[in-house]
């Protein structure tokens, strides 16, 4: 059995490897930082904080590329709400 398209998964895999990688970056700095990771789903960061103006620290944060990446452009957004919400 030969598998012809091959390649692109294979990329597409490497590359979910890798934004899990970052986002596992992001998720420990925002609980160094005393942020409070209460959960995350795909590529959201649900914290927890004491007063809506730290939205843009945790953005911030999460917008630090990680050391084995210091050159790759990385953004993020946020909001601030009562409950999770999509």
């Amino acid at each position: 059995m030969v598998i012809t398209d091959a390649g692109p998964v294979i990329v597409h895999n490497c590359v979910q490897a890798i934004c899990r990688d970052v986002l596992a970056a992001g998720l420990l700095a925002c609980e160094a930082a005393g942020f409070p990771v209460v959960m995350h789903v795909h590529d959201e960061v649900v914290c927890e904080v004491d007063d809506p103006a730290q939205l843009a620290d945790v953005v911030r944060i999460m917008e630090r590329s990680p050391a084995w990446a210091p050159d790759w452009p990385i953004a993020a957004a946020g909001e601030v709400g009562r409950r999770y919400g999509k």
